[in-house]
């Protein structure tokens, strides 16, 4: 994202953790930051990079969040672990401003490999935002 969007995006950082550290270090100052797990806000917390932290299920959307709202959404290895991304995807591309940017690193291993291509590339695909799968 350092490379596509300025310092004063307004980045979502899912499963919040301390990537938000990062992603402070290189510039951005307006993260927010969404987990399930109270344990990981409160380290996320301890970091003083996220803007506002907010205990939520992202694998139970819609997320909690208004639409067109976000510059950038980075989502790490959460969808790695998704019996089913369409719905996910699909709430993602409807907090994320029309051109604006989605990051998102899976492991490749687990069967969502391909639902989580062909609904990509049907978000990469149309012209409509939010983009359905």
């Amino acid at each position: 994202l350092v490379a596509k969007l300025p310092p004063k995006a307004v980045i979502l950082k899912l499963d919040a953790g301390l990537c938000g550290s990062a992603l402070h270090t290189v510039g951005f100052t307006t993260i927010d930051g969404i987990d399930v797990s109270q344990r990981s806000l409160a380290i996320a917390k301890t970091t003083e990079a996220y803007r506002c932290l907010t205990a939520m299920d992202t694998q139970r959307p819609p997320l909690s969040v208004p639409d067109d709202h976000y510059d950038g959404l980075i989502c790490l290895g959460v969808l790695t672990y998704l019996p089913e991304t369409t719905n996910t995807l699909t709430e993602f591309s409807s907090v994320v401003k029309s051109g604006g940017f989605i990051a998102t690193i899976n492991k490749v291993k687990y069967k969502i490999a391909e639902a989580l291509l062909r609904c990509l590339t049907s978000l990469l695909s149309t012209t409509t935002w939010p983009r359905p799968c």
